[in-house]
C-alpha cells in the first residue's frame, strides 16, 4: 500500500485534514559545458528559471553536465556558477560524457570531490527522489554494475512503499535516430531494470541524454526523456518545467530563443 493511501485512511479515521502534495520543480539535462555556446546558453537558461511564476521546489541537473571535460577546471568553474545562479537547489547526476571508459577511475573521484556523489536520494514534500549513475547498465564493462546494482536495489526496496521519482541520464529503451533504431542497453539489462522498477513500485522515471522530447512506458512506469540545453544537430535548447500534483505527473518544454 502506498504512504499516501494509509496517510488519508488515517487522517479520516482521526478527523485530521489532508494536504494535498502539489509542487513544480525543473529538470536540465546535456549542459555539455565549455563547448561551443553552451555555457552562455546554461547561464541565460537559469536566469529563465529564476524567473518562472511558479514556485520551483528544486531543480535536477540529469547529466552530460561537461563535454569529456571534466578535468578542465574552467568547466568545472562554469558548474560553480550555474549552481551558485540557481535560486532553486540543484541536484546533480553523471552522465556517459562525464565519466569516461579512459581514465574512469581517476574521473569518478574527481566528480565526486568537485561535483557530487554518484547516487543520491532527496527528499521533498513526501517524494523521495533517487539520483542514480545508471551507465554501467549500459557500458557494462564498466567497473562498478555490481556496486551500482546493489545501490539502487537496496535503496528501491528500502523505499518500495513510498512515492518515488527516479533520475539518471540515458534511456532504458532503444535510441530511434538516422532511421534505424539503435539498441542502447543489452536486453538483458533492459528487462533487469524495467523488473526492477515495477516491483517497487517507482512512480516515474526522468532521464536526458537522447536529446529529444520523447514519453515511454517501462511496463506500468512512465519514461520522461527531456530535450536538452545543448543545442547539437540544430536542435532548440530547452528545458522542462514538472508538476507534482497529488501523485500525477506532468510537464511543459520551455524553449530558449537566443
Amino acid at each position: 500500500m502506498k504512504r499516501p493511501v494509509f496517510i488519508l485512511i488515517f487522517c479520516l479515521l482521526n478527523g485530521l485534514s489532508l494536504t494535498a502534495q502539489d509542487f513544480y520543480f525543473v529538470q536540465i539535462t546535456d549542459t555539455h559545458l565549455e563547448y561551443r555556446n553552451h555555457t552562455k546558453v546554461t547561464n541565460e537558461i537559469v536566469e529563465s528559471i529564476n524567473n518562472l511564476p511558479f514556485d520551483i521546489g528544486f531543480v535536477v541537473h540529469t547529466g552530460d553536465v561537461f563535454q569529456d571535460n571534466l578535468h578542465d577546471q574552467a568547466a568545472v568553474n562554469d558548474f560553480y556558477k550555474m549552481k551558485k545562479s540557481l535560486n532553486p537547489p540543484l541536484y546533480v547526476l553523471p552522465g556517459n560524457h562525464d565519466l569516461l571508459p579512459k581514465d574512469y577511475v581517476n574521473l569518478v573521484t574527481k566528480y565526486q570531490n568537485e561535483i557530487g556523489p554518484l547516487n543520491q536520494i532527496k527528499y521533498y514534500d513526501s517524494v523521495y527522489l533517487v539520483l542514480f549513475y545508471s551507465i554501467p547498465f549500459a557500458d557494462t564493462l564498466l567497473p562498478d554494475v555490481e556496486t551500482q546494482k546493489q545501490w539502487i536495489e537496496h535503496s528501491l526496496s528500502r523505499l518500495k512503499d513510498e512515492q518515488v521519482l527516479l533520475f539518471h541520464h540515458q534511456p532504458s529503451v532503444p535510441d530511434f535516430y538516422l532511421n534505424k533504431v539503435h539498441e542502447v542497453w543489452p536486453k538483458v539489462m533492459r528487462k533487469y531494470w524495467s523488473d526492477l522498477l515495477n516491483k517497487n513500485q517507482v512512480e516515474a522515471v526522468i532521464t536526458g541524454h537522447f536529446h529529444r522530447d520523447e514519453h515511454h512506458y517501462l511496463g506500468d512506469v512512465p519514461l520522461f526523456v527531456s530535450p536538452s540545453i545543448a543545442g547539437f544537430w540544430g536542435r532548440q535548447a530547452s528545458y522542462r518545467v514538472y508538476h507534482y500534483q497529488e501523485g500525477k505527473l506532468t510537464y511543459q518544454t520551455v524553449y530558449y530563443n537566443e
